[in-house]
């Protein structure tokens, strides 16, 4: 996608469109941190420390742990025999938090611009 680099007080200002900023969870005042790597700038989103799921883990003791919550009874097949039943969608963490999409335009994920 293209866009402009436009002025903000003494510095440069680059206008982020809403549908590009919401597919990689980049929110107003989010802290962003810029790369210069091979002759392009590279914006990546800087998580708050201790989000990440190990740090958060961490933090459950005796004390904080709920027990099971009823939710009723299933209506749609949902678990057979205690598992999900056939055809039951699964979701994987990028269902939920896009953070790149499978376009070629995107870095690998090693980091580097070749697919």
């Amino acid at each position: 996608m293209e866009t402009r680099i436009g002025k903000w007080g003494n510095s440069l200002a680059i206008r982020i469109p809403q549908s590009v900023a919401a597919r990689v969870g980049i929110t107003l005042n989010a802290a962003v941190e810029l790369t210069p790597r091979g002759g392009q700038l590279v914006i990546s989103l800087v998580r708050p420390p201790g989000t990440e799921l190990e740090d958060l883990l961490a933090r459950v003791t005796e004390d904080n742990l709920h027990g099971e919550v009823e939710t009723g009874p299933s209506v749609g097949g949902e678990v057979k025999n205690g598992r999900p039943a056939a055809g039951t969608p699964r979701y994987e963490l990028s269902t939920w938090f896009p953070l790149r999409s499978s376009s070629s335009t995107d870095p690998a994920p090693d980091g580097t611009d070749q697919p």
